[in-house]
């Protein structure tokens, strides 16, 4: 019993130490994370898989937030540019272990293979991994509108970011394996509960995104939101959810006003 209130703690610090090390980006793909550890689980229930699109220059702390969801869920697979005109590419996405996370490096959508990721965020072929786009090139709408885009942009840290961080990299380094288990532990909590979860997210983001943003957007956020709902008494936000949906809708608007602005 004391040994799992030690792995309820660290679970809950650690998730605290994430998101204090990179804010809303932290929040979000936290849940990303989550999530793709029960991948299988939400295309069973909800029939798609959001991609995550990460954006931002150098020393944003983009690789260092990669690196940190790449540990925590024990995934393995990059992959690089050079592979993109090769057949190697997507054998590497139908190979990758089951519910785990593929880090694809500068990927340029011009490619015409690239037309399968239409097709994998609905579940047409046998894709059993997420995947996270490090500063993607994407035009094409029919791809964008398939996943969560976060964009890193800032350059200096605060005192309590950068302790918040360096506690999170021990944290992970050290006891990586048991925050995993500790959030698989809670299995059979998330199969019973996202639907559910995710359906009252997804009305509550339609009332305020109807005929702003794609359903397909809508679907992406949902599960989101959803996966916080669901893991709110396990792991350490320290805003509640309802202020993160607020920063969600608020950001979709903006984003939505200046495409619109962009066109005209």
């Amino acid at each position: 019993m004391e040994a799992t209130k030690v792995n309820e703690n660290l679970l809950k610090e650690w998730s605290k130490d994430f998101y204090c090390s990179f804010g809303y980006n932290g929040a979000i793909g936290l849940s990303f994370a989550i999530s793709t550890l029960f991948r299988d689980t939400v295309f069973k229930q909800l029939g798609f898989f959001p991609y995550l699109y990460l954006g931002g220059d150098l020393g944003s702390g983009k690789s260092s937030f990669l690196d940190v969801l790449m540990s925590v869920t024990s995934s393995k697979s990059k992959v690089c540019a050079p592979l993109y005109r090769t057949k190697d590419f997507y054998s590497i996405f139908s190979v990758a272990e089951k519910n785990k996370i593929i880090w694809v490096k500068e990927f340029n959508e011009s490619n015409k293979r690239n037309n399968a990721l239409k097709y994998y965020y609905d579940g047409v072929t046998n894709l059993q991994s997420a995947l996270i786009f490090d500063d993607p090139k994407l035009e094409d709408e029919r791809i964008i509108e398939r996943g969560i885009l976060l964009e890193f942009n800032k350059h200096e840290f605060s005192d309590n970011e950068k302790e918040a961080y360096t506690n999170l990299i021990l944290r992970t380094e050290l006891d990586g394996g048991l925050v995993l288990s500790e959030i698989l532990k809670h299995k059979d909590e998330f199969d019973t509960r996202i639907y559910p979860c995710f359906r009252m997210n997804y009305k509550t983001l339609s009332k305020k995104l109807d005929s702003i943003v794609s359903e397909r957007t809508i679907n992406n956020y949902a599960l989101i939101l959803g996966t916080m709902q669901v893991f709110s008494d396990f792991v350490k936000f320290p805003i509640p959810k309802v202020v993160i949906e607020h920063w969600v809708i608020k950001d979709l608007i903006d984003d939505s006003k200046r495409a619109f602005d962009k066109l005209h």
